[in-house]
């Protein structure tokens, strides 16, 4: 990809003297936020592997979102695009997005939802195509879109029969048409302003037609760097491990986003959810074959397949990452507290787990292994 994106550095220098004193032998996190039994079991873990020769069969595997930064880098695009309608897909090649389904989502008749959500695009698409957005962004029809389209990326992620895999591969593919090159500028311009706003929630609420109704689509607004993250990818570094990240975000996205925040990581260490490109590095529709959507089993896949690395630690925050931090032979496994409910938090007092507590109101670490919500 281009370097488009002005470098973000957040990561501090020089470690506190009194750090350097107490390590100055081997890399070290630096003390910042860090529950303090964490870091000592991550500083022994670096003190080890500086002791050893050279090891390129061994990797360090990180979540992007809501574990190498706070926020999510994904959804994060797909505001961006729908607040400008950034969207290149013909209303044919929209339409094809959604499958042939039957049931309901989101206790509405799923014909009905995707017809009318192809209906307000097809109404859009002469501004859209013609770039006059400024005049589709007045349009009743574009605010039903607004919260018509986020709605159901969510409750169709909800349901059986359609789920995760499906829905983040809908996003995904939202941005069919554009150049790897293109979507690193769009990401870029998304991150910017999501370091500007305020951590919350969006709530935009619409009255479509019976039998619809009222709906409310939520947005998470805002991203935040971690600098304990990036710290730690720095330190594995030194001590001469390679960090991948296995994201269920786009791939063009998280790169751009490693890019952007000045992340320690190769770009062919960067992994998430692909579609095949053409010559010209145009995104489509078309997912690649041999290659799986990075949604848990997804990612243990990857690690196994295309990095061929045995983790040393792994790093994760929600169920996508379930399998990944459950993997036989990893020595630190890391887990991010969002205070999450389901799977996932059958391992918060797991003694195995490194739980790493966060402030959701600051997006920042805190040295505590609980989580404090908004």
């Amino acid at each position: 990809m281009s370097k488009m994106c002005f470098q973000q550095d957040f990561v501090t220098s020089a470690p506190a003297p009194s750090i350097v004193s107490e390590y100055s032998a081997f890399p070290r996190l630096q003390s910042r936020n860090w529950e303090p039994g964490n870091r000592s079991t991550l500083n022994n873990l670096l003190k080890y592997h500086s002791e050893l020769p050279h090891d390129d069969t061994k990797v360090a595997v990180f979540d992007f979102d809501n574990t190498s930064l706070f926020g999510d880098v994904g959804k994060t695009v797909f505001r961006y695009q729908l607040d400008n309608l950034l969207f290149r897909l013909s209303p044919q090649g929209f339409a094809n997005l959604f499958p042939d389904y039957s049931g309901t989502v989101g206790n509405r008749p799923y014909q009905v939802i995707k017809n009318r959500i192809i209906s307000l695009y097809e109404a859009l698409w002469p501004f859209i195509s013609s770039n006059r957005r400024d005049i589709a962004l007045v349009l009743s029809k574009y605010q039903e879109f607004y919260v018509l389209l986020p709605w159901y990326c969510e409750a169709s992620r909800q349901e059986q029969e359609l789920g995760p895999e499906y829905s983040l591969t809908f996003l995904a593919r939202l941005l069919s048409g554009y150049t790897t090159d293109e979507v690193e500028y769009i990401s870029c311009m998304a991150f910017m302003g999501a370091l500007e706003e305020p951590i919350g929630k969006q709530r935009r609420i619409v009255h479509c037609k019976d039998p619809i109704g009222f709906l409310e689509s939520c947005q998470a607004t805002g991203l935040r760097v971690q600098p304990e993250i990036a710290d730690l990818m720095k330190q594995l570094r030194l001590v001469g491990l390679d960090c991948s990240i296995v994201s269920a975000s786009n791939e063009w996205v998280v790169k751009a986003a490693v890019t952007f925040f000045g992340l320690p990581v190769d770009e062919e260490n960067v992994f998430g959810i692909r579609v095949r490109l053409n010559e010209r590095e145009v995104l489509s529709q078309e997912l690649p074959d041999n290659y799986p959507v990075t949604y848990r089993h997804g990612k243990v896949s990857v690690i196994n397949t295309f990095l061929k690395k045995q983790p040393v630690l792994v790093a994760g925050d929600a169920v996508t990452d379930f399998e990944m931090l459950t993997m036989d032979q990893v020595s630190v496994r890391l887990l991010i507290n969002h205070n999450k409910s389901g799977i996932i938090s059958s391992l918060y007092n797991d003694p195995e787990i490194l739980l790493q507590g966060i402030d959701k109101t600051t997006g920042s670490f805190r040295p505590h292994t609980e989580t404090l919500e908004r």
